[in-house]
């Protein structure tokens, strides 16, 4: 079975050094732990000591029987600067 994870921020959207952080955190909690973060979870991204973190607000499956795909809502809703 293919499982595809479609992380999504809801809002304005960060830069692309703090998006490809983002990303790349649930990319390795996925390949190294085999999970994906849990609702109401955080994100912190520190990018070049400002910390941007970001909740998730929902998180959603769907089967079409060959492929599950997981959709992470997140929310930014901390900037520190």
């Amino acid at each position: 079975m293919k499982i595809e994870i479609l992380p999504e921020i809801k809002g304005e959207m960060p830069n692309d050094d703090v998006l490809t952080k983002f990303y790349e955190t649930i990319q390795v909690l996925y390949n190294e732990f085999s999970t994906v973060p849990e609702f109401g979870s955080k994100i912190e991204v520190d990018i070049f000591k400002f910390i941007f973190e970001f909740t998730m607000v929902d998180k959603v499956y769907s089967y079409d029987g060959e492929k599950l795909e997981i959709k992470l809502v997140y929310e930014k809703t901390k900037e520190i600067i």
